[in-house]
């Protein structure tokens, strides 16, 4: 029988006293530099890349935290998310039970952790046809969580608008566009408030 392999670094799990869901996020409101993973795709209008070129960039984007307030409740918080985008005209369009997952598949408790999906598809196409990075923000999504002390989060991350008019190697997208791309966050500023205050 062949030894078996050790997994990988990132594959490895470390215990943490704090918890998986404790150690998510550090700040209400934080802004991250992230490196899009390597991507292999033909080349969009606007590239510079041949055909099945392999590219990576850098841009920024927003991490925005914010508690329930006193007395809403995680199903509120969810309740009143999905109303809100629903009232703004922002479809759900799927949801990630997180640690529905992880109690299936170790039996244990967990904090419950859900990553709720929205879309305007028609937007969404026209950001893929100027360029096809955009593909890595969609859809727009909305984490509802509990940390290890069962307090409610919610937290979602947004767009640079100044990676929207071609700064940091990236293609300026049309002034339309970028103002609808305004308008999306509106509403998930919007969404995320009224999830904290659970507003229905």
């Amino acid at each position: 029988m062949p030894p078996r392999s050790n997994p990988p670094p990132f594959m490895r799990m470390r215990p943490n006293r704090h918890g998986a869901a404790g150690r998510l996020l550090r700040a209400a409101v934080a802004s991250v530099a992230i490196a899009a993973p390597p991507l292999v795709a033909a080349a969009a209008p606007g590239d510079t890349e041949a055909p099945g070129a392999t590219t990576s960039r850098t841009t920024t984007v927003r991490i925005i935290r914010l508690p329930a307030m006193p007395g809403v409740s995680y199903n509120d918080a969810v309740e009143s998310l999905k109303l809100r985008a629903n009232s703004r005209n922002f479809k759900f369009v799927g949801v990630s039970p997180l640690s529905k997952e992880v109690e299936a598949m170790t039996g244990m408790p967990t904090p419950r952790t859900e990553i709720f999906s929205f879309c305007d598809a028609v937007t969404a196409r026209q950001f893929i046809d100027v360029n096809l990075d955009f593909a890595a923000f969609l859809p727009c999504r909305v984490a509802v969580l509990e940390d290890a002390n069962r307090k409610v989060w919610i937290v979602s991350m947004m767009m640079d608008m100044a990676w929207l008019e071609g700064e940091r190697g990236s293609v300026a997208v049309p002034a339309g566009l970028r103002a609808r791309a305004a308008e999306i966050i509106d509403i998930l500023n919007d969404m995320i408030n009224a999830a904290a205050k659970g507003e229905f």
